[in-house]
């Protein structure tokens, strides 16, 4: 259970300070290998060379590379964010069950052997009280994480 919290805190708190994602594709500059400029005697419109010839494999091999980034990128959302839903949702159960009266801790006697029924139920009235606090903020940071995702 300390590894699962550590693990979700450590998971809010990167996932709280991340920068939100943006659906804006990049600025694409397009070159023109062909200019069109005045002549100095107004005889009109020259158009020159540059002599930059525009190579189709590079090109194609540039497209590819940003496609196969966006995908990745997407893939890595997904991933995040199934993982934020199934935290949050996880987080809502284990906030309103014992809200509304289920005691899970009473129901193995291991720990009512070790302390003593009297001594463990004071331990969990008194610790009930933070985990559904902890739980209920879980949640609100976890749906947070969720919306910038």
């Amino acid at each position: 259970m300390v590894l699962q919290l550590g693990l979700q805190n450590f998971f809010i708190i990167v996932g709280l300070h991340r920068e939100p994602f943006h659906e804006a594709e990049p600025d694409t500059v397009v070159a023109n290998p062909y200019a069109a400029e005045s002549s100095k005697d107004g005889s009109g419109l020259q158009v020159r060379d540059l002599g930059q010839k525009s190579n189709p494999d590079t090109e194609a091999r540039g497209h590819s590379r940003a496609a196969e980034d966006r995908h990745k990128q997407l893939l890595k959302r997904r991933v995040l964010r199934e993982v934020c839903a199934f935290l949050l949702l996880g987080n809502v159960i284990l906030w309103i069950m014992p809200a509304f009266g289920a005691r899970p801790q009473f129901d193995h006697d291991t720990e009512t052997q070790f302390y003593q029924f009297s001594m463990w139920a004071a331990v969990v009235n008194v610790g009930l009280p933070f985990g559904i606090f902890y739980r209920m903020h879980s949640v609100a940071s976890l749906f947070e994480v969720y919306q910038k995702l």
